[in-house]
């Protein structure tokens, strides 16, 4: 018999796997609808700032200038921990009306890792489930 602890606990790494799953997908798809009419340029770092957070954690925010139709723009990036470079690329995604208007596209390998991971999630909820069914005979 199958006891409860082993039940509850398929029951939470299938339901962490689909969850980790469905945000992977729609957040991957929230992003391309929301950029779909977007242009793209090539930003480079001209500033960074640097800050200590709460933590005694140094983190930097950097601009990024960018060019449509021989106009400079920037944007920046907040928050982050690693060391940047002045000179560093990054893609730009703007809206072509108002090329003010734009964000820092976003590495889409981190929708592809929440997924992966949620696929591990499952094969691991459905090889306990056989284990714990293989024990009970």
């Amino acid at each position: 018999m199958i006891d409860l602890k082993g039940k509850l606990g398929i029951l939470l790494f299938t339901v962490v796997g689909i969850a980790l799953i469905v945000f992977g997908i729609v957040d991957a798809g929230i992003g391309s609808w929301k950029y779909k009419n977007y242009d793209r340029a090539t930003g480079v770092v001209t500033d960074v700032d640097k800050y200590v957070d709460g933590d005694m954690i140094a983190r930097y925010t950097r601009t990024y200038t960018y060019q449509v139709n021989g106009e400079d723009y920037e944007v920046t990036e907040s928050s982050s921990d690693n060391t940047p470079g002045i000179g560093a690329e990054k893609e730009i995604l703007y809206d072509p009306a108002d090329p003010s208007s734009a964000e820092i596209a976003q590495n889409t390998s981190e929708n592809v890792i929440l997924v992966i991971m949620g696929i591990i999630f499952l094969v691991m909820a459905v090889v306990t489930n056989k284990k714990m069914k293989r024990q009970e005979k």
